[in-house]
């Protein structure tokens, strides 16, 4: 299984440096195409994965809201991929679980009734800031935590609200290190990648982690002070 899905990513990385490369609009959407059917499977399995989650808190959102939305990340990140910047496959993740958080936003209605002024009666649930109980009983954390998984950061909602780049500027002449960190996370870099492109180092070694956190911590304190 694994031999496989290498395989099938090694295939969508040469048609997307393929597609990054033509200039002829028929060819590139031929190749898209071609990407298309190669991810159609894991979109759909990315989708009943999102309904699950949803079903978790008797919150009922169509499949095919997922699989549209994901369907669209799909699009503009192959339509604006370097492979100088980042890993496709890392990157898509990246993408879809920001999808995934837009849909559930997509059923967000105004309740003057509710504290924070907003409400998910459409799907059956009050709000993604809501606190939620996890299995030790533990209620820190809210719906919007469940739903990004991999312990999302601030700078993920606002790419989402298509915000970042205007922020970004913005951050980055109050600390343009933490800036380069958050842009880089945005552009899908992780782990060594993420060290490396940032130039903070060439493994994600314990101290690269704790500067990717201070940055996250200041960027989700800074947008908070604008907001």
């Amino acid at each position: 299984m694994r031999t496989s899905n290498n395989k099938l990513w090694l295939t969508v990385d040469t048609l997307v440096d393929q597609y990054a490369e033509a200039s002829d609009k028929e060819i590139k959407e031929r190749l898209f195409e071609k990407i298309f059917i190669l991810l159609k499977k894991y979109i759909g399995t990315c989708a009943g994965n999102a309904v699950r989650r949803a079903s978790q808190f008797r919150l009922s959102i169509p499949k095919e809201d997922f699989i549209s939305a994901f369907n669209l990340s799909l699009w503009e990140t192959v339509k604006s991929f370097d492979s100088h910047k980042g890993r496709i496959k890392s990157l898509i993740s990246y993408r879809f679980r920001i999808a995934e958080a837009t849909v559930w936003r997509h059923y967000e209605t105004r309740d003057v009734n509710e504290k924070d002024g907003r409400s998910y009666a459409k799907a059956r649930w009050d709000s993604l800031d809501k606190s939620i109980n996890d299995a030790n009983g533990d209620s820190s954390a809210s719906l919007i935590d469940f739903i990004i998984t991999d312990h999302p950061s601030t700078e993920e909602t606002y790419l989402a609200d298509h915000e970042l780049t205007e922020l970004l500027q913005l951050f980055a002449a109050k600390n343009a290190r933490y800036a380069k960190i958050i842009n880089s996370l945005s552009q899908g870099y992780e782990g060594s990648d993420l060290a490396q492109v940032t130039h903070e180092g060439s493994n994600y070694d314990p101290k690269v982690r704790k500067l990717v956190q201070r940055a996250e911590d200041s960027f989700g304190k800074f947008r908070s002070n604008i907001g």
